[in-house]
């Protein structure tokens, strides 16, 4: 991996670690958020792992990106730390969903299904799901995020101004997707109203229905 791909993550480790000694009880407790995801990333664990690995292997300093009270051998030593309490965290969970870039994969999802209504506020719904990205569709910001499940589905999460709404672009059955993304995020079904065949998507946000 380059040194741009685990620079990123680090300075996600070295900020959530930086007010406290960099010991071991620390590098469990970090360690603990990377196998959960969410707080540094839903990024694969084992990714995670190489990171770490790239940036000890490198000659590039550590702490070079970030004002930081630790020097550049505690760090080191923190981050060996880190992959040693991944180690024996092992066999790593595989993530229930990913998030994937909304830039990409935003573009098709505007021909999308709508699936599911959501009973959460976009502050609520973020928070159990990801950070949703702005993206600009019909001369309005629309926030919108993209998520890989488990199972291989892809669907947009979009809040509009009236509520936030499922898309799928799946050709399996809207039942099979819906049971898919309920169970790989937790939510519950008095969580979501399901949303008929006939509903449609204007790829804007600013309609859907009935």
């Amino acid at each position: 991996m380059t040194m741009e791909t685990w620079r990123g993550f680090t300075n996600g480790v070295l900020y959530a670690a930086q007010f406290g000694a960099l010991d071991r009880a620390v590098a469990e407790r970090v360690a603990g958020m990377i196998v959960r995801g969410r707080q540094l990333g839903d990024e694969e664990v084992a990714v995670r792992y190489e990171q770490l690995g790239d940036a000890l292997a490198g000659g590039s300093p550590i702490t070079g990106a970030i004002p930081q009270p630790h020097g550049e051998q505690d760090v080191r030593e923190f981050l060996a730390l880190l992959r040693d309490a991944l180690d024996r965290m092992r066999p790593w969970p595989q993530r229930p969903f990913r998030t994937l870039d909304t830039d990409e994969w935003w573009p098709s999802f505007r021909v999308a299904r709508p699936l599911l209504r959501l009973h959460l506020d976009e502050p609520a719904g973020q928070a159990r799901l990801g950070i949703a990205q702005t993206v600009t569709e019909g001369g309005a910001e629309l926030d919108v995020l993209v998520l890989r499940l488990a199972s291989g589905e892809r669907v947009a999460v979009a809040w509009t101004a009236e509520c936030g709404v499922v898309l799928d672009l799946e050709e399996a059955p809207r039942e099979h997707v819906a049971a898919a993304f309920l169970a790989a995020t937790g939510l519950t079904p008095d969580e979501v109203s399901p949303l008929g065949p006939e509903a449609s998507w204007d790829g804007t946000g600013s309609s859907f229905g009935p």
